[in-house]
């Protein structure tokens, strides 16, 4: 199992203290969804993997992820920062989709999109409909994203999982 803890910061004026945990509540399970994919689970090495999302909303809770929830308005993109000591980020209000890309860097991926312009990115041509390269149409977690989390993690397939 991979858990990932996020932390939220509501930085909006759209959600109120009541609203808030709502908008958290939803991405939580979308974006659980999302990377465990249709049957609940990714595959790694002949084992199965499956993506826990923990979500609480607070400041500064050691061993989660720190988020600052902006209005869209105001935060047209969202951003990730990730290093070896901190892992931070400021997201916009938007479609769970969207956090769960987000997740995808907070487990190291990189984007996989291609800019066209100042402000415009497409998903390379002949790409599967990647989570890391967009997040509209019914995205997916690719097996290359699996593979890449599990190698960050060190993660091994356990004996009893690959009868060896």
């Amino acid at each position: 199992m991979v858990t990932v803890r996020i932390e939220f910061l509501n930085h909006t004026t759209t959600f109120n203290s009541a609203q808030f945990p709502l908008l958290i509540d939803e991405w939580e399970r979308e974006i659980a969804r999302i990377w465990n994919g249709p049957e609940g689970q990714q595959r790694f090495e002949g084992c199965t993997v499956h993506f826990e999302i923990v979500t609480r909303i607070g400041r500064r809770t050691d061993g989660y992820h720190q988020i600052e929830v902006q209005d869209s308005r105001r935060q047209p993109i969202s951003r990730t920062i990730v290093d070896t000591k901190t892992t931070s980020g400021s997201w916009r209000a938007g479609p769970p989709a969207e956090a769960a890309h987000e997740v995808g860097h907070l487990m190291g991926l990189p984007d996989e999109y291609e800019y066209v312009g100042p402000e415009r990115a497409y998903q390379p041509t002949g790409q599967p409909n990647s989570l890391m390269a967009r997040t509209w149409d019914q995205p997916v977690v690719l097996q290359s994203h699996v593979v890449a989390i599990m190698q960050r993690l060190g993660g091994l397939c356990p004996p009893e999982c690959s009868g060896g």
